[in-house]
């Protein structure tokens, strides 16, 4: 097993339904520095959903706070993306 090293782990976001990369990034942050990077969300967002809209809330909230421990060398890390114009003409 690794020891010793800094591990980046891109993943759903953290504090949904755990998975096997939960349980195996908890192994490794036994031994090993862990940086979880919460989902970027790729699908464009409806601001008619208030599901999205209170998603979008809380990227914006923990992209402020910052890296957060969760557990002994292992942080959880929600990167914020800023969408940028694209040309409606390609849809």
């Amino acid at each position: 097993m690794l020891e010793g090293e800094n591990i980046i782990c891109f993943a759903k976001d953290w504090n949904e339904d755990p998975t096997c990369n939960n349980h195996v990034m908890r192994l490794l942050a036994r031994k090993n520095r862990v940086l979880w990077l919460n989902s970027i969300s790729t699908r464009a967002p409806s601001l008619a959903s208030a599901r999205d809209l209170g998603k979008m809330a809380r990227k914006v909230r923990d992209f402020a706070r910052g890296p957060v421990q969760v557990e002994k060398n292992l942080h959880v890390y929600t990167p914020i993306v800023l969408p940028f114009p694209r040309d409606r003409s390609k849809e």
